[in-house]
């Protein structure tokens, strides 16, 4: 049963990935031409964000993920080397998939994102 926490409206004291059984609503900026300059370990925590060895820009966590672009365009990239452009209006949702996501473009990324803390 979620707990209704006593701070509702304080700053958050992080970022991290929610746990399970938590939800996080959040808006996500990718500045423009930001692909490969993120440092997800150092923005989001350890938590439950797993990094591929081979390229640091692609991770996953034990969360299902619903985001919506907002303005902008943004590439996810997946681990079998699938790449799709996601622009304002497309909805994505996903669990516990290997991702990268890269801003190749000359403007931001903005995205909604509702993250649901899961168990794999």
């Amino acid at each position: 049963m979620p707990e209704i926490p006593g701070d509702i409206g304080a700053v958050p004291p992080d970022i991290s990935f929610a746990e399970a059984g938590q939800s996080k609503i959040g808006l996500i900026c990718f500045p423009p031409n930001s692909a490969g300059k993120l440092d997800l370990q150092a923005t989001m925590g350890e938590g439950s964000l797993v990094v591929h060895d081979d390229d640091p820009d692609m991770h996953k966590s034990d969360t299902v993920d619903v985001e919506i672009v907002i303005s902008g365009k943004v590439d996810i990239a997946l681990e079998s080397g699938e790449t799709r452009t996601l622009v304002p209006g497309s909805c994505l949702v996903m669990g516990d998939v290997m991702h990268a996501w890269r801003n190749h473009y000359d403007e931001p990324c903005i995205f909604a994102i509702v993250v649901t803390g899961a168990k794999a």
